[in-house]
């Protein structure tokens, strides 16, 4: 990745090449007094969705990985005047899930309630749990947890700009 490294690269190597990539990508986090937006996400697609034992990792084509719990849910763009239906991503069947989940997205927000949103391009959204649930939910990039329920992170390789 970077150009100058011969031979095999260690885990570690590899991580933090990702990271460097990561932090010489376009776009950084904005940090508003309720939430964090995450640039980096937009425009990146959902390519693999891998099914653990306690939670779901959605894999973007940017190697940055967003992670949920089964609890999540998931529902179409909300239309004015009509109640918001939103079904836990475990009453999906699987396939249906992944094929609709495998979209561009077009905004993730993390709220510092401990809540995060995702909106894809098929207009389909996204919530996962808050902390106080027991759902995992985090944002993963190059290996390392950029943000979870807690908060963002201290050591991550974005620019975060707060809002003024």
């Amino acid at each position: 990745m970077t150009g100058d490294h011969s031979g095999e690269w260690t885990e570690d190597e590899w991580n933090e090449a990702i990271r460097q990539y990561n932090i010489k990508r376009s776009g950084e986090i904005r940090e508003l007094e309720d939430r964090w937006i995450f640039n980096p996400l937009r425009n990146r697609a959902v390519v693999q969705v891998n099914w653990l034992d306690d939670r779901i990792e959605l894999i973007c084509d940017s190697a940055d990985a967003i992670v949920v719990a089964y609890d999540s849910e998931l529902n179409p763009a909300p239309v004015e005047g009509s109640p918001i239906d939103r079904r836990a991503i475990d009453s999906w069947d699987r396939i249906e899930f992944e094929r609709t989940i495998s979209n561009e997205i077009l905004s993730a927000v993390a709220f510092k309630t401990g809540s995060l949103r995702v909106v894809l391009r098929n207009r389909w959204h996204l919530h996962a749990a808050a902390p106080n649930s027991a759902s995992p939910v985090a944002i993963r990039s190059g290996g390392h947890i950029i943000w979870d329920g807690a908060g963002l992170r201290d050591d991550i390789a974005y620019t975060v700009r707060r809002a003024t």
